[in-house]
């Protein structure tokens, strides 16, 4: 009896790691078809692709990366893959586009993901958090030192604007994504199934 439930517990284990893993693949990537045949779509995302190192757009690197093109992207395309990011020379995106495509039928079928470019993502995110606190920490020391003890006003107006700041940060970040997102879709007339 132990023998057969043991078999059965380790089955029950494999069906729920086959589902989640299963899970997880549908939620790393997007599938999507694009009115494009693959030959079209290929040279229209090479046409729009200024080529370079993609995630250097996201982080410090960007002025490695200064280019006078007017092609909204900037990476590499191969044959059936592509990495994307927005060709921007002044403003850092953080953000990604990574898959490939295939024939399908008479159109193409995209498979994509939209990764963040780790150091940009985190310096947008984190160093906003960072300066409140050093602010607030500054301007408690500097208050203590010159005033008394009682006065608390200026803290709490810092405080509110640098929560402010933090918070504009990060809808600025989520607004980034899905303009990317939707400038990617748009420009290669990629539809859902």
């Amino acid at each position: 009896v132990r023998r057969i439930l043991r078999i059965g517990f380790a089955r029950s284990e494999v069906k729920r790691n086959d589902e989640a893993i299963f899970f997880l693949n549908l939620k790393k990537g997007i599938k999507m078809i694009s009115e494009l045949n693959i030959n079209e779509f290929h040279s229209v995302l090479d046409e729009m692709t200024f080529e370079g190192t993609p995630s250097y757009k996201g982080n410090l690197l960007i002025f490695f990366t200064i280019n006078f093109s007017d092609k909204p992207f900037y990476g590499f395309v191969s044959k059936n893959e592509f990495a994307i990011s927005k060709n921007s020379n002044i403003k850092s995106m953080p953000y990604l586009i990574r898959g490939n495509f295939k024939k399908f039928e008479d159109k193409t079928e995209v498979d994509y993901e939209i990764k963040p470019i780790k150091f940009g993502y985190y310096w947008i995110k984190i160093m906003s958090i960072i300066f409140l606190i050093v602010a607030l920490v500054a301007l408690f020391v500097f208050i203590s030192t010159f005033y008394h003890y009682g006065e608390i006003n200026p803290i709490i107006l810092v405080f509110f604007f640098m929560l402010f700041l933090s918070i504009f940060a990060n809808v600025d970040l989520y607004l980034k994504k899905k303009n990317f997102e939707k400038l990617f879709l748009k420009n290669l007339k990629i539809k859902n199934f």
